[in-house]
């Protein structure tokens, strides 16, 4: 990890003894909340202009007063949603990941532990310029060009909504990486989705001075969210894709299918009807 403090104590890191969450050796139940979180600035104030600043005090202060509620009520953790911040940020210029690194402080000082929901959820853009992630010649052309053919039907926009999406990705052509099916079974989307995870654990709460991945804070990390994967696929919806990862994709199974049964009379054995 990147934290620029010192670890803290071990004491106050959650961790599993004997099938159960502790913490400091002792036996610990969480009380969790869900919620949108945290209150962004208004974004019909320009950033950067005069009220922006008093914009961004008057969020932070209702985030502090709801996190107060969520204690008076009697929560010791909350689920903060789409824990991976996206970008670097300036401190204190109220883009998304200011806030959420300043409201992660804020939690921290009443007390409360954190359940880190859906890093994979921010897991960016994939274009064909990534295809040196795997050192895999022999398959380079035809992955980039599958890459271009996927991005006209999973291009998004970033360009923002308000004062939060303008501060995620910049304007780019490529395919959303969290929802496209063959970063289960490709090797590079799988290598850059792993990757992006690290990245979002080794960014630094400049309000703490710990990365992410170090922060006691943290005490459930939830590596993935709703991404409907085995609904998609049953329905067909890999047979959309562009050739080539539909070809590999039955490579894989056709490996494990020889693994298993050892031959095709093996196999029409076992698979009566076939």
């Amino acid at each position: 990890m990147t934290s620029q403090t010192p670890l803290p104590p071990d004491s106050q890191y959650a961790t599993i003894k004997n099938g159960h969450l502790t913490l400091n050796g002792k036996p610990v139940r969480y009380w969790g909340a869900i919620g949108a979180f945290p209150t962004m600035p208004d974004c019909a104030i320009e950033v950067g202009s005069p009220g922006y600043k008093k914009a961004i005090d008057r969020a932070r202060r209702e985030n502090e007063l709801g996190i107060q509620r969520l204690s008076n009520l009697g929560f010791n953790m909350f689920r903060l949603w789409e824990v991976n911040p996206g970008v670097a940020y300036t401190k204190g210029d109220g883009s998304i990941a200011d806030m959420k690194d300043f409201a992660v402080h804020q939690f921290k000082e009443k007390g409360m532990k954190l359940w880190g929901a859906g890093p994979a959820n921010r897991l960016g853009i994939v274009t064909e310029s990534d295809v040196d992630c795997v050192d895999d010649s022999r398959t380079a052309s035809a992955w980039q060009e599958a890459i271009r053919q996927a991005s006209k039907e999973h291009f998004i926009k970033r360009e923002g909504y308000g004062n939060r999406g303008r501060h995620y990705w910049p304007k780019a052509h490529g395919a959303y990486l969290r929802n496209f099916l063959p970063r289960i079974w490709d090797p590079r989307l799988e290598t850059i989705g792993i990757q992006r995870l690290r990245e979002a654990m080794d960014h630094v709460n400049q309000y703490t001075g710990l990365a992410w991945g170090d922060d006691p804070v943290f005490a459930v990390w939830e590596l993935s969210n709703e991404e409907w994967w085995f609904g998609r696929m049953v329905s067909g919806r890999w047979q959309t894709y562009p050739e080539f990862f539909q070809k590999s994709l039955l490579a894989k199974w056709n490996d494990w299918l020889w693994e298993k049964y050892g031959s095709q009379a093996q196999l029409r054995a076992r698979w009566l009807g076939l």
